[in-house]
């Protein structure tokens, strides 16, 4: 095994490695001078007793001088049997609480789980109302003394374990890779091994299930039979396949019989795709499900989602508050700019305002003016009424007014045909002798002249807006047929 060291920071780009308790395999973009195969190592089992891994310690000290670096980040797939995967029918559970139920009860949904695990799990699919359906999840675990023993001996080497997650999560990975068909609809993923040939289903690119069956066309018939089942409308399944390379063509060509077509990886993964073990390196990646998490890196990932939301709500209310800013800001301005197009205008304003109680005040005059002509007394025709109305030998020596009021002073011979002919005088009412009729006697004996004062009230005009009903007339004064 040769390697051309490259020189380089080393924290910044992660490592994929595959393990099992036999080999490491590393892929890394830093080891381009190794050979097809990749850089691997042999390794020997944990010790049983102590649960430490010292070849494990040597084989990354190793990789590190291999890329010429120091450490850094690792991710570890974690290659079968170091960890069991399964698909499980679960009730609807949030991710904090799916991780606590598979921790806690491992032993019952895993298998080889006969010590504390540690656990991951991913869904397959939401059901339209997880409050009353059940939900796939796909589960994995991995014994807690494996996973110690594994970080322990990283950190010894100066590496860092940024994620572990179980060798399948590495071939589903490669599977959208290789062929990205597989992202829709279902399709399967033949994983060939020299002893067995792992069968994954994927639905919709999520990893849905893992079955285990004997290596090369061995078990085709009951693998073309799981391949068939997942038909849609008659329409058969993607399948894809990596691994061994005499297994994986012995099977292929023995499903191509049953119906099942096989894709084989494209040419610049041919040599590659024949190690499941560097497949896994390749593609493992800490942010595609199935990451088997320690309490500690829950209790983290809890505190980081804590931290968030808390994030999220503080940028909320520095948002509000800016906007409430930026609110205030503009109706201040909006508000200044109304002020000033005011004082540019309230000279004319003024003026108007100024013109507008002008011709208010002079428009109240008017109609002053007019009401008062409206109500003013016509006297003029009235009075010439008066003296056409007196008898011959009557004359008026004179007239009072006031308001409404007229009162008459006159002589003549005979008073009592005076106040009859005043009363009829058109617009005058209520005609009467406001004081006695006194007779003034003539010289030398001759008859007197009857001395009177006759009072009368102005009938008002009528108004333009109706039309005044004609007053009734007043009662006449009864004659005493003399001198009053």
């Amino acid at each position: 095994m040769v390697s051309t060291p490259v020189k380089t920071a080393g924290r910044r780009t992660k490592t994929g490695i595959a393990l099992s308790t036999t080999e490491l395999r590393a892929a890394d973009v830093r080891l381009r001078g190794t050979d097809a195969a990749g850089w691997h190592t042999p390794l020997d089992p944990p010790d049983p007793t102590t649960g430490a891994w010292p070849s494990l310690l040597m084989a990354l000290r190793e990789l590190a001088t291999a890329l010429g670096v120091e450490g850094g980040q690792l991710v570890v797939a974690l290659m079968p049997p170091l960890t069991e995967v399964r698909r499980l029918e679960l009730p609807p559970l949030k991710d904090d609480e799916l991780y606590t139920l598979l921790a806690r009860n491992a032993g019952k949904y895993f298998l080889t789980a006969r010590d504390p695990q540690i656990v991951g799990g991913t869904y397959v699919a939401r059901r339209a109302q997880p409050e009353t359906a059940g939900s796939s999840i796909v589960g994995a675990a991995a014994s807690a003394r494996l996973v110690s023993s594994i970080n322990a001996a990283a950190k010894g080497a100066g590496w860092v374990v940024d994620a572990l997650v179980p060798a399948e999560a590495g071939w589903r990975a490669a599977a959208l890779s290789l062929w990205p068909s597989t992202a829709k609809g279902t399709a399967h993923m033949l994983v060939a091994h020299d002893d067995r040939t792992d069968l994954l289903l994927l639905e919709n690119g999520q990893l849905a299930a893992v079955r285990r069956f004997r290596g090369g066309a061995a078990d085709a018939d009951l693998i073309a039979e799981a391949i068939n089942a997942t038909r849609q409308n008659g329409t058969p399944p993607k399948v894809v396949a990596v691994g061994a390379g005499v297994q994986r063509r012995e099977l292929a060509q023995a499903l191509s019989t049953r119906g099942a077509i096989v894709s084989a990886p494209p040419a610049e993964w041919t040599t590659a795709a024949d190690d499941p073990a560097l497949v896994a390196a390749s593609f493992a990646s800490p942010n595609r499900g199935l990451v088997l998490r320690t309490e500690a890196a829950v209790a983290a990932r809890r505190a980081r989602a804590r931290f968030a939301t808390m994030y999220v709500v503080i940028a909320a209310v520095l948002v509000f508050v800016v906007a409430a800013f930026v609110q205030l800001w503009g109706v201040k301005r909006q508000s200044a700019l109304v002020q000033a197009q005011r004082a540019l205008i309230q000279p004319q304003v003024a003026k108007i305002i100024q013109g507008r109680e002008s011709f208010h005040d002079t428009y109240q005059k008017l109609a002053g003016l007019v009401n008062a002509e409206r109500g003013a007394p016509h006297w003029a025709r009235v009075i010439y009424n008066i003296t056409t109305h007196l008898p011959t030998d009557a004359y008026v020596i004179g007239l009072r007014i006031a308001g409404d009021t007229i009162v008459i002073e006159g002589k003549g011979a005979n008073a009592a045909d005076v106040l009859d002919n005043l009363y009829n005088v058109p617009g005058l009412t209520g005609v009467r002798n406001s004081t006695p009729v006194n007779n003034d006697p003539g010289p030398n004996g001759a008859p007197g002249l009857d001395h009177f004062n006759i009072m009368a009230t102005l009938i008002p005009p009528p108004q333009p807006q109706a039309a005044s009903a004609a007053p009734r007339p007043a009662p006449r004064p009864v004659s005493t047929g003399g001198k009053r």
